[in-house]
C-alpha cells in the first residue's frame, strides 16, 4: 500500500508506465511459471515475494488506470512542447490540420513530431470538415493513431473511419445536448459509435480552441454517461480550474490547447504566428487532472 501510495503521489504517469513494463518483461522471462497458465505450483527463479508485490502493484495499477482522468494536450506544433507534454505524461497530443487555425501543421511536420514520441501517448489528428480520403492520407503519412472530428461531420463519417480510434467533439450552447443525442442516435443505427465525445465551448463562426468555458452544470446534469460515448471535456481549462471542472463533470478525459500556452499568445494573433505552449503550464495541468479520479 505504502509503496503504491509512494508511486502514485512522487512518479509521474510516464514513469509508473515504464516500471510496470519492466515487472510485465520480469515475469515473461518466467513464462514457464505455473501461474500464468492458472495452475497451482511454483515459479522457477522468481525472487522471494515477486509474485506478492506484482499482484499488489498490478492490481493497484489497474485501479489507477481505471479511474484517472485521461488527459489530451491539443495544437502542439513544435517538437519541444510535444516532448514536455509526453514527459508531463499526458495520454494524447493533438495535432491540428485545420487550415483556419493558427495552429495547424503541414504533414510532413506532424509526421516530424510524432516520430519521435514515445509509445506512452497517443498522437490525435484534428480535422474539420475534411474529406474521408484526405484524412486517411493524412493518417497514415504523419502515423497518427486516433481522429477528432471538430467540424460538422456526419455519422457517415464516423463509420467510415471505423479502424481508428474516433473522438467526436461537439459544440454545446444554452441550448443543451439535445443535438448530440440525435447524432449518437444516427450513429448506433449505423452500428459506430465514436469512441469518446469530446464537449467544447460553442462560440458562433468558430470550431474550438477559443478557450471559452462549457456550462459544466448542463454537463453534470444532462449527459448520459452510461449510454453514450466516454466523455472528454474541453472549453477554457487550464490548470488553475481543471480539478473544479473534474469534480463537477467527472469526465473520462480532459482536452486543452489555450489554456497551457503562453500568455502574450490569443486566437486574435496573426495566423502566421503559432502559439506556444507554457512547459510549466502543461504540467501543472497533468498535475492538477491527476490529482483527480473518476467515479
Amino acid at each position: 500500500m505504502l509503496f503504491g501510495v509512494a508511486c502514485y503521489y512522487h512518479c509521474t504517469p510516464a514513469r509508473v508506465r515504464l516500471l510496470t513494463d519492466a515487472l510485465r518483461w520480469r515475469f515473461l522471462q518466467h513464462s514457464e511459471c505455473s501461474l500464468f497458465r492458472g495452475q497451482p505450483g511454483s515459479c522457477k527463479g522468481l525472487w522471494p515475494n515477486e509474485i506478492g508485490v506484482f499482484y499488489l502493484f498490478g492490481i493497484w495499477f489497474w485501479l489507477q488506470e481505471r479511474t484517472a482522468v485521461k488527459i489530451k494536450i491539443c495544437g502542439v506544433t513544435s517538437i519541444e512542447d510535444a516532448t514536455c507534454v509526453a514527459d508531463a505524461g499526458a495520454d494524447f497530443i493533438g495535432f491540428n490540420f485545420f487550415s483556419e487555425s493558427p495552429r495547424c501543421l503541414s504533414v510532413d511536420e506532424a509526421r516530424d513530431i510524432v516520430a519521435q514520441l514515445p509509445e506512452t501517448v497517443m498522437p490525435i489528428g484534428l480535422f474539420v470538415n475534411m474529406p474521408v480520403s484526405q484524412i486517411r492520407s493524412t493518417m497514415i503519412h504523419a502515423g497518427l493513431k486516433g481522429i477528432q472530428l471538430h467540424g460538422d461531420e456526419d455519422p457517415e463519417v464516423v463509420c467510415d473511419l471505423k479502424d481508428y480510434f474516433v473522438i467526436r467533439a461537439f459544440r454545446c450552447s444554452q441550448a443543451g445536448l439535445g443535438p448530440l443525442d440525435l447524432y449518437l442516435r444516427r450513429c448506433k443505427r449505423l452500428n459506430r459509435l465514436p469512441d469518446a465525445v469530446l464537449i467544447d465551448a460553442y462560440v458562433p463562426g468558430l470550431y474550438g480552441g477559443t478557450g471559452q468555458s462549457v456550462s459544466r452544470a448542463l454537463l453534470a446534469e444532462g449527459y448520459n454517461y452510461k449510454k453514450w460515448p466516454k466523455l472528454i471535456l474541453a472549453g477554457g481549462l487550464d490548470p488553475e480550474n481543471v480539478s473544479e471542472a473534474i469534480r463537477l463533470v467527472r469526465p473520462w478525459g480532459v482536452d486543452t490547447a489555450s489554456g497551457v500556452e503562453m500568455s502574450d499568445q490569443t486566437d486574435e494573433s496573426p495566423k502566421s504566428v503559432r502559439p506556444r505552449k507554457d512547459h510549466l503550464k502543461i504540467q501543472d495541468f497533468v498535475q492538477a487532472a491527476r490529482r483527480m479520479q473518476t467515479t
